[in-house]
């Protein structure tokens, strides 16, 4: 396979057919490595994203496509819709939060993180106005993601104890981007 193109990296809304292909995903060792910790049933993922695909949880989840391939997922939430993540980040502003995975073994290591982060914060997260920055929090062993969301613009911002009781790594590393950082002052 030759290098990915980014300009070919689009979203697309997820919906129930698409719940196999998250199982498999999410039952792939390079995935649960840093997204999950862990193998998971197909009624666990259901009963995840379904709540998000019928509008009864407040995030926005996305294929992330490459032209028709389906490649990862990716999705994002208002940070203030979440009220222990909320307290536990403390922003100081209308924060956004995101969270992704490439999931087809085709397309990890391809250097289109970066870019693919870049397009979804600026057609999807930052599509609100009232949202003022949005905040990443890869594992700080993930040496990978940190450097694809530098280059989507992200920079350390603190450290947090993690609120997810089984995660093995206690701490987490937050980064941020601001809606001025990303398109400059406007």
């Amino acid at each position: 396979m030759e290098k990915p193109d980014p300009s070919r990296i689009n979203f697309q809304k997820l919906s129930l057919s698409d719940l196999p292909l998250m199982h498999q995903w999410l039952n792939t060792p390079f995935v649960y490595e840093w997204y999950g910790g862990h193998p998971e049933t197909f009624e666990n993922i259901v009963q995840e994203y379904t709540p998000y695909i019928e509008g009864r949880e407040p995030n926005d989840s996305f294929l992330i496509m490459y032209d028709t391939i389906p490649i990862g997922y990716i999705q994002t939430y208002k940070i203030r819709d979440y009220p222990e993540w909320w307290q536990a980040v403390q922003p100081t502003e209308e924060a956004a939060g995101v969270d992704l995975f490439i999931g087809h073994p085709d397309y990890i290591h391809q250097g289109l993180g970066g870019f693919l982060l870049n397009k979804f914060l600026r057609e999807i997260v930052f599509a609100p106005p009232e949202i003022e920055s949005c905040i990443i929090d890869p594992a700080t062993a993930n040496k990978v993601a940190i450097k694809a969301y530098e280059k989507a613009g992200f920079r350390y911002w603190k450290t947090i104890m993690d609120i997810e009781e089984d995660n093995p790594d206690p701490e987490s590393h937050l980064m941020r981007v601001t809606r001025a950082e990303l398109f400059g002052d406007r």
